[in-house]
């Protein structure tokens, strides 16, 4: 008899994670000729975002709308509207607390200064600029979007915070 083919261990730990993965939120697609700014972009700007899995630093144009974060690859991307990645309000939470989602990070390790994050449920997020009020800029934008987004939606993110702070507590 043959020996099963060997799975290589970093497919193995793919294929384990898999049901990790939230498939739920995919990534808006905007009505044709409606632009990011039409849908309500109150910052741009580059950031570098660390990667989830693989924890590489990659610089992205983002924007923060009336949903959430989108990102881009690059500034062209954004004017062609090739959405790269978002980060829905609606998958945010508040930090332990506080009501805040978003908060500043005085260091973060690999020498990134400027850095800030952003909680979900999944994971915490890291994003970093390139100075001390461009990174305070983003984390107040990112709060005030959130809260906003919270009252426009019949105080469900309350509820969601609460249970997730029930959740936290047992």
């Amino acid at each position: 008899a043959t020996a099963p083919a060997r799975v290589p261990p970093s497919r193995a730990r793919r294929e384990s994670e898999k049901h990790l993965i939230d498939h739920s939120t995919p990534i808006p697609t905007l009505p044709r000729g409606m632009s990011i700014a039409e849908r309500g972009a109150s910052l741009t700007g580059y950031v570098m975002k660390r990667g989830g899995r693989i924890k590489v630093w990659r610089k992205k144009f983002m924007v923060t709308t009336a949903e959430g974060l989108v990102y881009f690859k690059n500034k062209d991307d954004f004017s062609k509207q090739v959405i790269s990645g978002t980060l829905v309000f609606d998958k945010m939470c508040p930090l332990p607390k506080s009501n805040k989602v978003a908060e500043e990070l005085s260091f973060l390790s690999a020498g990134r200064h400027f850095a800030f994050r952003v909680m979900t449920g999944s994971r915490p997020r890291y994003f970093c600029t390139d100075s001390a009020e461009l990174t305070r800029k983003w984390v107040r934008s990112i709060n005030l979007g959130f809260h906003a987004w919270s009252n426009n939606n019949g105080g469900s993110a309350q509820f969601l915070i609460r249970a997730q702070s029930s959740i936290r507590n047992r």
